[in-house]
């Protein structure tokens, strides 16, 4: 016997086995419902002929248990059932796992909704821990609570995510309340639409692969018990465990005891015909405590995950992760949904690139273009229609093989360190989670807060560095701008190419006083003019540098690389950097003066202001 028959023989073996086995009885129960609404009227199916409806169970038993982790979604039953009209019991088994391995590898993957209190995303650096959270466990959807930002709009993050957020919109209203939603890749594609109501509701329509079915995903932050207001949809709701008169709406796998707006949550609930997922589905208490008390003493379920009662069976499994971190003390609420999120096409739609104009320096091109649009428009027996059609097509590839596409590049601005001390911050989390007595709770949240607290001045430290490191370099480039054209369209040119800022060319010698590239002679004198002259000695520098290096055509033409370019600055010739040449060059731009570098300064930090609390 060879190998391929030994492998058909444990694959038939196992198939058997599959068939026969006792699966998961909540599984097993939801399958049974399907069974009978297959192909009612096929001979095979039906009540009194064959024995169609068993082996349909056998088959959807058996991949249950084959995949565990996808389990069984009602889509799966007319496909399995469709393939026992043509082949026996366990063939058809078999060929639906190939079918659906091969071409339905993600069809039945859960797709993750959930919500979090975050306590604030004010804070510095707050956007960009959520959503690392949001990556670590693969999150589709994250509703967020307590944002604190004013305002209504959306915001691309530097990793990706796309933030929908709502909150005061009022002239110098208070950072408090807010709402927002934070979408993956996959959430954007299949993004239709979103709608803010206020500060404390927000409401985004996805497409899913279900035809005719949009879903709804609404995100609200209500008043605890003694918020003097009435209104009463509020998710600050304990439903408890006694589901008595709300049968329909809620299971008795919920925690605690149901408080008054639990009651008016329930009655919300029972009114508009919403399942509160939480309850349905039994849990240990720990991954049931929505909310924990700062002196870990009392822990309730206060956050909600909610489902229309039509699409209740989309919903597989509610429950928290309390190793997700943001320093607050609501823990990440997530649910698995059977329905999977699709593109979104809207009619007509076309993504528009802007041409980066910074090559229209390059006449040569260009000039041999236009020659050939004069000659296209000087052709015999054309029409208006076809000339505009020539003239359409030469200048759309003329941009495309001069002028290129812009491309847009973000950059993280947290270091290391800082990523290291939230990782450590994490550890910290554990550490409470898994502590056993009061005394090391107490132990653990001491070393926790300590944390951090060094987490909050490390992201504050990194924002304020990269703030001034963006404003210094901008500067600089500003001023090649204005008093070297030629340089900084040199500049400019070989940095769109190779997607680089070029201002970052100048980072090693400019920011750390020149002791890299520089004879410490020369760093010595020119420190000495700062102690005198204040920063405009370093600008001044700087651009002598560049004049030095760049200052003629023959050296432009030699260096028509980036990679010529970038070891050109960082191993700079010695005969540009002695004391005396580059010194004496820096006199010749003594018209900068310190009250040019604050109009930079202001300027630059008005352009600023609005990336770096965006990126908070």
């Amino acid at each position: 016997m060879d190998s391929s028959e030994v492998n058909n023989s444990v694959k038939q073996t196992r198939g058997k086995v599959l068939l026969r086995m006792s699966g998961d009885p909540k599984t097993i129960s939801q399958i049974k419902l399907d069974v009978d609404r297959q192909l009612p009227n096929h001979v095979l199916f039906a009540t009194s002929h064959g024995n169609g409806k068993a082996s349909l169970f056998n088959v959807l038993k058996a991949y249950s248990l084959l995949h565990p982790a996808t389990g069984y979604c009602q889509a799966q039953a007319p496909i399995a059932a469709a393939l026992l009209i043509h082949m026996p019991e366990e063939d058809a088994f078999w060929t639906f796992v190939c079918l659906c391995n091969r071409y339905m590898t993600d069809y039945f993957k859960s797709d993750l909704v959930s919500t979090w209190n975050v306590r604030t995303m004010w804070d510095t650096g707050r956007a960009f821990q959520i959503a690392a959270e949001m990556r670590r466990y693969n999150l589709e959807v994250l509703g967020i609570s307590e944002t604190h930002w004013t305002q209504v709009g959306q915001q691309r993050l530097t990793s990706g995510e796309l933030l929908l957020y709502s909150g005061h919109e009022e002239e110098n209203a208070p950072h408090t309340q807010g709402v927002a939603l934070m979408l993956s890749k996959q959430a954007q594609n299949a993004l239709i639409g979103w709608e803010s109501h206020g500060p404390r509701i927000i409401k985004a329509s996805f497409k899913t692969k279900k035809e005719g079915i949009t879903m709804n995903i609404i995100q609200c932050y209500a008043p605890t018990n003694d918020y003097n207001s009435r209104i009463g949809c509020n998710f600050n709701a304990k439903v408890g465990t006694d589901n008595t008169g709300y049968e329909d709406i809620m299971g008795r796998h919920g925690l605690g005891e149901r408080n008054e707006n639990g009651e008016r949550f329930a009655n919300l609930c029972a009114f508009n015909k919403l399942v509160i997922g939480g309850t349905m589905f039994p849990h240990k208490r720990i991954h049931k405590t929505t909310w924990t008390s700062p002196d870990h003493t009392t822990q309730n379920q206060i956050d909600h995950i909610c489902i229309n009662k039509t699409f209740r069976r989309t919903i597989k499994d509610v429950r928290i992760k309390r190793g997700a971190d943001i320093a607050s003390d609501h823990h990440l609420l997530v649910a698995k949904m059977k329905l999977k999120l699709k593109k979104h096409w809207t009619i007509r739609r076309t993504i528009s690139q802007k041409f980066n104009t910074a090559f229209l320096q390059d006449t040569n091109k260009l000039s041999n273009k236009f020659q050939a649009f004069h000659d296209l428009l000087n052709g015999e027996g054309t029409t208006v229609e076809s000339n505009w059609k020539r003239i359409k097509e030469a200048i759309i590839s003329t941009c495309h093989e001069v002028l290129g596409h812009k491309k847009h590049h973000h950059k993280e601005w947290i270091t290391v360190d800082t990523l290291d001390k939230i990782q450590e911050q994490r550890n910290k989390k554990a550490a409470i989670n898994t502590s056993r007595t009061r005394a090391e709770k107490a132990k653990a949240q001491a070393e926790y807060t300590v944390v951090n607290k060094q987490v909050k001045k490390s992201i504050r430290t990194d924002k304020r560095k990269y703030v001034r490191v963006k404003i210094e370099l901008n500067m600089l480039f500003e001023l090649v701008k204005k008093y070297q054209p030629d340089i900084y369209h040199h500049m400019v040119c070989f940095s769109v190419k190779c997607n680089t800022e070029p201002i970052y060319f100048a980072i090693d010698w400019f920011m750390c006083l020149y002791t890299r590239n520089l004879p410490w002679s020369t760093v010595l004198r020119i420190l000495d003019m700062f102690f005198f002259e204040g920063v405009k000695v370093l600008f001044r520098i700087a651009l002598s540098i560049f004049q030095l290096l760049l200052g003629d055509s023959n050296s432009r033409r030699r260096l028509n690389s980036m990679d010529k370019l970038m070891e050109s600055l960082r191993n700079l010739p010695k005969n540009i950097v002695g004391e005396h040449v580059l010194i004496n060059h820096s006199f010749r731009y003594t018209f900068i003066t310190k009250q040019e570098l604050v109009k930079l300064y202001r300027t630059q930090l008005k352009s600023i202001e609005l990336i770096s609390s965006s990126s908070s």
